[in-house]
């Protein structure tokens, strides 16, 4: 709802970006104002706080959130000019979404601390009803059903998410099936998992020797 704050992770945040920081004031020549950051805001207005593409947060800043997630509930602000220990209102929390295996992770005392984990696979039968060609839809289908397998074992394997499934059927518009083939290809790491996805992409799309390869930029 709108009581929702959301901060949007990347591989360059610094500790200010959650907790706030001196900002120059709109007009005012050489004059400076503090801003409390997102974190800041939703622990003294007891609002929910949203850390999205979590995964890309770098371990050092991720490591502010210790004393916030756990019994404590607090966080510490000395560039603050107001209070500068901060206690979490009643209604505070943080939600973290991520990707698996994208950016730098999650860090184990982050992980202590989340009361739980939820898992969502992509939904291939919403897939289907968005127009996006059969023949992905049970590329994607094998790589879940081989992934869900390896996972037992410790495994990580590349699938295809929603987005990317969105990407093949727009290319596919715009271009062909091929052509969104190797655009898909690109996104999976080289080695054994991407020969395994041009095979089920050449079969499955029915390429025949037209087999495609992942899209790559040449110099002249």
């Amino acid at each position: 709802g709108d009581h929702l704050l959301t901060i949007a992770c990347y591989d360059g945040m610094t500790f200010q970006d959650l907790v706030g920081q001196y900002l120059p004031v709109p007009g005012e020549a050489g004059v400076f104002r503090y801003v409390d950051g997102a974190l800041v805001t939703a622990m003294l207005t007891g609002r929910p706080l949203l850390l999205d593409d979590f995964g890309w947060m770098p371990s050092g800043v991720q490591a502010t959130l210790l004393p916030v997630l756990d019994h404590r509930r607090t966080l510490t602000v000395l560039d603050r000019p107001d209070e500068q220990v901060i206690t979490a209102a009643e209604g505070f929390c943080v939600i973290i979404n991520l990707n698996p295996g994208i950016g730098f992770g999650v860090t184990s005392p982050i992980r202590d601390r989340s009361a739980f984990e939820l898992h969502v696979p992509v939904d291939l039968k919403a897939a289907s009803k968005l127009d996006i060609p059969a023949g992905f839809i049970e590329v994607a289908q094998h790589l879940h059903t081989l992934a869900d397998g390896e996972a037992a074992n410790g495994i990580r394997r590349w699938v295809p998410s929603m987005r990317s499934l969105i990407k093949a059927r727009d290319l596919t518009m715009v271009f062909d099936e091929h052509f969104a083939a190797c655009a898909m290809l690109g996104e999976c790491p080289d080695g054994e998992q991407r020969m395994k996805l041009q095979s089920l992409l050449t079969t499955e799309l029915g390429l025949g020797i037209d087999v495609p390869e992942p899209l790559q930029a040449r110099s002249l």
